[in-house]
């Protein structure tokens, strides 16, 4: 997986406070960040991705490249084009950039776009199964979590983690059975329906 939209770590506009870096654990971390990381000479963010860097991975290592941080339809084209087998719908939670453009909003786009020559995935604001429903309904192959499980292991640890899943499993069953679908592969569209756009 290949994050091509955070160059930078964006400022933070929400207090001096301790972020969650701060207060997180360290083992917790250790999978994203083993020790030393970031020390090294051409450890710094790469300011120059592009489709080339794409095309290098994928040859490099022989495996599917997912590019993380796509938002626009012609961006999701490019990295196919360039090699990649998914894109990755993602704001970061929007955490990196206010106002940056919800997830949600993007997301249908890129799906029509991308088609059947590879998958999508999202995340950003995911909370409960209901809204894993509705990216699937938008077009999503597959839906991550960023905050939730970070929660559910501050307060219950591993424990913790093994609930929220289970009952995000119980209630995506239930929103399945409700809206009449038979199978997270076949959630159709018109289950999402928007109210006229806004002047």
């Amino acid at each position: 997986m290949l994050t091509v939209d955070t160059p930078v770590v964006g400022t933070k506009y929400d207090g001096r406070g301790p972020t969650v870096w701060d207060v997180a654990e360290p083992d917790w971390l250790r999978a994203n960040f083993p020790p030393g990381y970031g020390d090294s000479r051409g450890d710094e963010k790469a300011t120059d991705l592009g489709p080339q860097d794409v095309e290098w991975l994928a040859q490099a290592t022989g495996l599917p490249v997912v590019v993380k941080g796509v938002l626009r339809a012609q961006d999701a084209r490019r990295c196919l084009d360039a090699g990649a087998t998914a894109v990755w719908v993602s704001n970061h939670g929007g955490r990196q950039l206010d106002y940056a453009a919800a997830t949600a909003d993007c997301l249908a786009a890129v799906c029509a776009e991308v088609g059947s020559t590879g998958e999508v995935y999202v995340d950003g604001g995911v909370r409960t199964a209901r809204h894993a429903l509705a990216a699937l309904a938008l077009g999503a192959r597959g839906v991550f979590l960023g905050r939730l499980p970070l929660y559910a292991l501050a307060v219950g640890g591993a424990e913790g983690v093994e609930r929220m899943f289970a009952e995000l499993c119980g209630e995506l069953v239930e929103a399945l059975q409700l809206s009449g679908c038979g199978s997270v592969t076949r959630v159709p569209a018109d289950l999402v329906t928007r109210g006229p756009a806004s002047a």
